[in-house]
């Protein structure tokens, strides 16, 4: 079937980028249902971020949740109470890294300052969190706007060809992504 969507390993993989470009190295990972398409791609974009920025991966560091803002709360609880080494987050959904934030913050972490955040998708709530939220953005009015030009295709042509279209992601900084710590505060 004919699909547009974010190429989602790339994605991922600039999250990463970014969070080691800020000296991190122990960074946790809140991804969606391992079902889901999406969860698969983002996982491997984390996967290979580490492995091209030479860090190792390491399965305790990634939490499964469930694209919604209470996972987001839960793997952030789970990640740095079981790895308080860990220095930044990544989370595989904007509602999962705005949850990430508020348990970080109820636990008494500062972010960015202790911990950086990372989401993807760019929704709306990005820019309405505290502090705002850095994120892999996907360009959801392209999205559509390519899809319907596929779908009028695909009516007006009886030989059509179904198609895979990736579009490039763009990583978004604002205030919830920063320098590593070098120290407890």
């Amino acid at each position: 079937a004919t699909y547009v969507s974010v190429d989602n390993v790339l994605g991922a993989s600039q999250a990463i980028d970014h969070l080691v470009s800020l000296g991190h190295q122990a960074i946790g990972f809140i991804n969606g249902h391992r079902a889901a398409w999406v969860s698969q791609q983002r996982l491997k974009g984390y996967h290979r971020g580490l492995h091209q920025n030479g860090l190792s991966a390491r399965s305790s560091y990634v939490f499964e949740g469930d694209f919604l803002k209470e996972s987001g709360r839960k793997g952030a609880e789970h990640l740095l109470t079981a790895h308080p080494e860990i220095t930044a987050i990544f989370a595989a959904s904007d509602l999962m890294a705005a949850g990430a934030l508020e348990q970080l913050q109820a636990m008494g972490l500062d972010v960015p300052a202790q911990v950086s955040v990372v989401g993807f998708d760019d929704q709306d709530l990005s820019t309405h969190v505290s502090p705002t939220l850095t994120t892999v953005r996907q360009e959801m009015y392209q999205f559509g706007r390519l899809a319907a030009q596929e779908l009028i295709t695909m009516i007006g042509d009886e030989e059509y060809v179904p198609k895979h279209v990736d579009l490039p992601s763009v990583l978004v900084q604002r205030a919830s992504s920063g320098p590593v710590r070098t120290s407890k505060l």
